[in-house]
């Protein structure tokens, strides 16, 4: 590719790659203490951090597009159906079913015992408590793997 990279990349990059996360850090450390995370903030928490994601990445495909750039070297490109493909969509299909699952019965498990549900808590109090925030926690979990991958390819 002709035009890659070009000084909007470079851009990008310092945005993205270091004056993002840092504010991020410094901001988010300084206020995780006092944030009592409740079960509408789990969810408002989930769905900003997919908004913002997929802001990201809309800006990375948007950049491609105006340079005319291959979006098959982003890895937008049909999968060739193969025995190895239907596999892997089983595969994937399984462990998602698997993850959800575990996650049903941990949220369970916290509600029958408050003690380890309080020492869990302590350690990732933005996990999910309830399965009603599990569509959103889903929602982000798909939308970090999708868009932090073309954010990282792009």
């Amino acid at each position: 590719m002709d035009n890659f990279p070009v000084l909007t990349d470079h851009i990008l990059i310092f945005i993205y790659g270091i004056v993002i996360p840092f504010f991020s850090g410094v901001k988010g450390r300084e206020n995780f203490d006092e944030i009592v995370f409740t079960e509408n903030l789990r969810r408002r928490f989930y769905l900003a951090n997919s908004a913002f994601l997929g802001v990201a990445a809309g800006v990375i495909l948007l950049t491609w597009w105006l340079y005319s750039r291959p979006f098959e070297a982003l890895g937008f490109r049909l999968p060739v159906a193969g025995v190895k493909f239907k596999w892997a969509i089983i595969i994937g299909i399984v462990l998602g079913i698997a993850y959800i699952f575990d996650l049903i019965y941990s949220i369970r498990k916290a509600k029958s015992d408050p003690e380890a549900a309080a020492e869990a808590d302590a350690g990732t109090p933005f996990l999910p408590h309830h399965v009603r925030e599990l569509p959103a926690y889903i929602i982000l979990s798909i939308s970090a793997g999708i868009f932090e991958e073309i954010m990282y390819r792009g």
